[in-house]
């Protein structure tokens, strides 16, 4: 990855063409927007390869574009490292993703026609919970499975390996913004929060929960050794994660009230550019934006992982903080791209719910047909019920016997006999037999 291209210097652009033929700049302002004629809010990088139209250049274009972008932009009281504001607007197709969003990820979840409500969402969605820990752990290099992850976060298995034991960081991490959601923002909840997510990872245990004592801290392209991101000097960092803070607590800032996803995705961004920490910035900065949204009332991202979009497009990820950098600190192209990322995260759910409930479907009637074909009794039948809808995540014998008012031997034969025909597993714990579903328990209910 390297620093896109700068864009041209506005008012020197201007005044120069006014100078040249005052017209000629009222004709590029006659009819302003802030994207181009696809609706596209392009960087300068992208834009400056478009071909003119008559005879107006793509500098030229480039003016009344920007023009049109401060005029709609809105100010977040925070700025950058050079002193400019950072800004944002909202674009039309922002504010059609915000919409669906809102629609999707706000209230009940509409699969075919109908609502899951809450907390039969979270029926389905459960076993989605492993996916952010992992993906957000993928982004950082870390090497690990999402079998793995799985284990370590339903099953309890200890980590072995300080990949590992970042996935299982970051589990403890959104689960941590999850129960503070109700708390306002607070430096020491940041520096909470980075513990969690650093703990037992970093070079120097020290540095886990604290601020950066030093400027050696700096995101540099791997492959070229480029700098692309300067953090703010750490003397500054105090007053400016103050601000930050005050950012996250407040929806009206300068009288204007401002969307509470447009506010995560800053909140986002801002983590990012303070770059508060000697590690785990991005882990932290991606847990934030859980924790606003969730606050927010945005209940369905708790089970939505970004960061598996993200790891599939990290390059556009890193290509929305430099675009913002690089042009006058306008965090309208880091919106943009983090919008459509939760768009997308959102339809892969919704997909998988639907999947999830034809699966369902189709078992409930298999089910019946199976019990008659391959001599299910009927506590064997409730006990496959409950496991494939995910509602008994484990028993043992003297449950089972004592659930189904049967003796223990009679239970042993039950489960026993369901673990020979591969739809259970058994573990022990210490003399004590557990049983769990074997992992593929619903699709062979389904297709057996």
């Amino acid at each position: 990855m390297k620093i896109p291209a700068r864009p041209p210097k506005l008012y020197e652009t201007f005044e120069r063409i006014a100078k040249q033929d005052p017209s000629r700049l009222a004709r590029l302002l006659a009819n302003p927007s802030m994207v181009d004629e696809k609706g596209r809010y392009l960087h300068w990088d992208d834009f400056r390869f478009k071909l003119g139209v008559e005879g107006i250049s793509s500098e030229e274009a480039w003016v009344a574009l920007k023009i049109a972008r401060n005029a709609a932009s809105q100010k977040i009281g925070i700025t950058d490292t050079k002193g400019t504001e950072f800004t944002f607007s909202e674009p039309p197709k922002l504010k059609e993703t915000l919409r669906h969003l809102d629609m999707n990820a706000g209230g009940s979840l509409a699969s075919d026609q109908q609502s899951l409500t809450s907390g039969e969402g979270k029926l389905y969605l459960t076993q989605s919970l492993a996916e952010e820990p992992f993906a957000s752990s993928l982004i950082e290099g870390a090497a690990t499975t999402r079998q793995i992850a799985k284990k370590l976060i339903f099953e309890g298995r200890s980590p072995r390996t300080k990949d590992e034991l970042m996935v299982l960081n970051n589990y403890r991490a959104l689960e941590f913004v999850k129960q503070r959601k109700d708390d306002p923002l607070t430096i020491g909840m940041i520096l909470e929060l980075h513990k969690l997510v650093t703990d037992g990872t970093m070079d120097n245990p020290r540095d886990s929960g604290r601020v950066r004592s030093s400027d050696d801290v700096q995101v540099v392209d791997d492959s070229s050794g480029e700098i692309l991101h300067q953090p703010p000097s750490h003397l500054e960092l105090s007053s400016r994660l103050v601000d930050l803070v005050n950012f996250a607590n407040s929806s009206n800032h300068g009288g204007l009230w401002i969307h509470p996803l447009v506010r995560a995705f800053i909140l986002h961004f801002l983590l990012s550019y303070e770059h508060p920490f000697v590690d785990g910035n991005g882990r932290v900065a991606r847990a934030l934006f859980y924790w606003l949204a969730i606050r927010e009332g945005y209940w369905l991202i708790e089970y939505v992982s970004i960061s598996s979009v993200i790891a599939e497009s990290k390059i556009q990820y890193g290509k929305s903080f430099l675009h913002v950098e690089t042009d006058d600190a306008d965090l309208t192209y880091f919106l943009i791209y983090n919008a459509k990322i939760l768009e997308t995260a959102i339809s892969r759910l919704i997909s998988y719910v639907d999947r999830r409930k034809n699966e369902l479907s189709a078992f409930e009637s298999r089910l019946s047909d199976r019990s008659q074909r391959d001599g299910f009794n009927h506590r064997q039948s409730w006990v496959l019920n409950e496991m494939a809808r995910g509602r008994l995540p484990r028993i043992n014998i003297s449950t089972h016997a004592d659930r189904q008012g049967v003796a223990y031997l009679t239970a042993r034969a039950d489960l026993e006999d369901l673990t020979v025909r591969a739809l259970l597993r058994k573990t022990k714990v210490g003399r004590e037999s557990i049983y769990s579903p074997a992992r593929d328990l619903l699709s062979r209910l389904t297709t057996g």
